[in-house]
């Protein structure tokens, strides 16, 4: 076991999950110790200590510069014990690429943006390559938006075949809300026609759609299909630059639902296996399989979907 003693919550984080990206076998506990002489001591399960003591930050330090010289201290010790680096370097739970993209759009290109993320945030050449050009993949998209005008509508289906282990989205289970969700979609059709008749008065077109939640492939063919109508009614999909549905769930996906959803303009969906490790499917409360996932992904592609993500 390896234990985490932080002065502050704020700490505890980042450092939690580096250590268990050097040692993912191993348990990891914290507790926090506002009167602790330093901000952090890391206990090995060798005995040995890895400890960021008073010395090593400044008093001047924004508390935001604190915890980076805390996780690249703690970094480089776990690299200097286990012998080896983190592909991702210090990130633990950042997208990488909207660090690439704010430099992108402060000026930066690639030949300064690669070897300044390597030595900031630790990252290895490959990925630090790989966020810069997803960056400007993502700029090239996101110039085709009417910032002035146009707008983007999220459409939310807060239900799901079971809640995951991790989750802290809305969202709620099926099973205990099945004989209302007629009645949410009462609700979210009233909404939609006001929020298209607002943007409709103030003269805003819509770019995009995203149907999240949830899984909004929890609702049935026939609750998806008027769902679709109304926004169709409301808001209209011509000149759409990007469509997307999040079927998510594999246990949630049938041949059924998949062609009520290709009867609608859709540019993309969204089959989300969140990992093909079965054991930790299992632990999470994914009530599906990892073949099922596979299975899912076929299906949508036999439906004529060819647009798939999945994460």
């Amino acid at each position: 076991m390896i234990q985490i003693i932080c002065r502050s919550e704020a700490y505890i984080y980042n450092v939690y999950h580096m250590i268990k990206a050097f040692y993912p076998s191993e348990d990891v506990v914290s507790q926090v110790e506002e009167k602790a002489s330093n901000y952090v001591t890391v206990l090995l399960q060798d005995g040995s200590m890895i400890v960021v003591d008073a010395d090593y930050i400044s008093e001047e330090l924004s508390e935001k510069e604190v915890k980076y010289r805390i996780d690249t201290f703690i970094y480089q010790k776990l690299a200097d014990v286990t012998g080896h680096t983190l592909a991702w370097g210090i990130l633990t739970g950042v997208r990488p690429t909207k660090i690439a993209m704010n430099k992108l759009e402060e000026g930066w290109n690639q030949e300064t943006f690669v070897p300044w993320f390597m030595d900031d945030c630790k990252v290895s050449r490959q990925k630090a390559e790989l966020s810069w050009k997803i960056a400007e993949r993502e700029r090239e998209l996101l110039q085709r938006l009417d910032y002035q005008d146009g707008y983007s509508l999220y459409v939310g289906i807060p239900f799901c075949p079971s809640i995951c282990l991790y989750c802290s989205f809305s969202s709620y289970p099926l099973k205990l809300w099945a004989s209302r969700t007629d009645e949410y979609l009462d609700a979210l059709c009233k909404e939609a026609e006001a929020v298209a008749s607002l943007m409709k008065s103030l003269g805003r077109k819509l770019d995009t759609i995203y149907i999240g939640g949830g899984t909004p492939t929890t609702l049935e063919p026939y609750q998806l299909e008027r769902l679709l109508d109304c926004l169709s009614r409301q808001f209209g999909y011509d000149g759409l630059l990007e469509f997307t549905v999040e079927a998510v769930r594999p246990d949630s996906i049938t041949k059924e639902k998949l062609a009520s959803i290709h009867r609608f303009p859709f540019t993309r969906i969204s089959v989300n296996p969140q990992t093909m490790n079965q054991t930790t499917l299992n632990l999470i409360g994914r009530k599906h399989s990892v073949e099922d996932t596979k299975k899912a992904f076929e299906l949508a592609r036999e439906q004529g979907f060819d647009n798939i993500n999945m994460d």
